[in-house]
């Protein structure tokens, strides 16, 4: 019997194996990881590249690192690739990687914090900036500052006629999250929902709390100051509400030129207590006085021409600011005062 060897070479691609998943270093320290490559042929290229960093490549099957540094971390890649010729076939490209994760120990080095004195209004977000010699990251969080309640409602009165319904409102900024309490004048005894009265209590996103104490039909002994009492562990405050007949309504103060024209000036101030009346209109008084060569009013002493003695009402229905318009540019305003009047 004859017999014939016959030598079959088998084409593969590359496979790539590297000793260890992962490799230790200290700072300052050299490293030198082999990738062990076997293939059929043997492999055209072998090269390394750092993991999200394309720009960093090294050739050849080892990764030798000089000096290494707290940047230098991260996931290593080596890839290898050849080139197959199968009997009567076109040549093809195969290729095989495998990786390994690089650990510098080094000391963390200065951090830096961004902005290093932040300001922030109770209840809104804030967003640090951590960084050090390797990189920088961010966080957002929601600073929630402890504090004891902080009175926000804008008035201390209510006004409502014997028989209707009154609402006596309470509301405070706090956190943690208060509790309150009703009582009438001197009484000691805390008011519940009995039917006369109904105590709701809600809030918002912002630490705001509203208790309202509602009276369901308002008579004479119902009149006086009611005291709310708000505690959470960090404060216990009374604030006082009078509830008391329709009136007139209280001055405004504080009245003030916000923006001054050619021939208008805005003007600003803080509305008083409408006394119960909702549809309260604004009205400002004013006459008007010559002016010198240099501007300023001429006082009514040595004036030579009185252009008006008049006082002169001016609507400002119910907008603040008010804007107080047509005006003579050569003239200036005297004595502006301001009154609140139910209509």
């Amino acid at each position: 019997m004859d017999e014939k060897i016959i030598t079959v070479d088998v084409l593969y691609a590359p496979i790539v194996v590297i000793e260890s998943k992962t490799w230790e270093a200290e700072e300052r320290s050299m490293v030198s990881i082999r990738c062990n490559v076997t293939s059929n042929p043997p492999p055209i290229t072998i090269e390394w590249f750092k993991e999200g960093n394309p720009d960093i490549r090294y050739t050849g099957d080892i990764l030798q690192l000089q000096d290494v540094r707290a940047e230098h971390a991260g996931r290593y890649i080596c890839r290898a690739v050849n080139r197959m010729k199968p009997y009567k076939g076109k040549i093809v490209e195969r290729a095989g990687n495998s990786t390994v994760a690089l650990l510098v120990r080094h000391r963390p080095g200065q951090a830096f914090i961004n902005p290093n004195k932040p300001v922030v209004h109770v209840g809104n977000g804030v967003t640090l900036t951590c960084s050090n010699d390797v990189s920088a990251t961010n966080a957002s969080m929601n600073l929630r500052i402890e504090h004891g309640p902080i009175v926000v409602h804008q008035y201390n009165k209510v006004a409502y006629e014997i028989n209707e319904k009154a609402d006596i409102v309470c509301r405070v900024q706090a956190f943690p999250k208060p509790e309150f309490q009703w009582q009438l004048g001197t009484n000691t005894a805390v008011l519940s929902s009995d039917g006369h009265y109904e105590i709701n209590t809600s809030t918002d996103n912002n630490d705001i709390y509203t208790s309202v104490l509602r009276i369901n039909c308002v008579n004479h002994e119902d009149y006086g100051d009611y005291n709310c009492r708000v505690r959470n562990p960090i404060d216990t405050i009374r604030i006082s509400v009078r509830l008391q007949p329709k009136g007139p309504p209280e001055k405004p103060t504080n009245l003030a030129a916000a923006d001054v024209g050619s021939n208008y000036v805005s003007l600003i101030w803080d509305p008083g207590f409408d006394g119960g009346i909702t549809n309260t209109k604004f009205f400002v008084f004013f006459r008007k006085v010559a002016i010198s060569q240099h501007g300023q009013a001429i006082d009514d002493c040595i004036i030579t021409q009185q252009v008006s003695s008049e006082w002169i009402e001016y609507d400002c229905q119910r907008n603040v600011p008010c804007s107080v318009t047509p005006l003579d540019p050569m003239e200036a305003l005297l004595g502006q005062y301001l009154s609140q009047r139910c209509k």
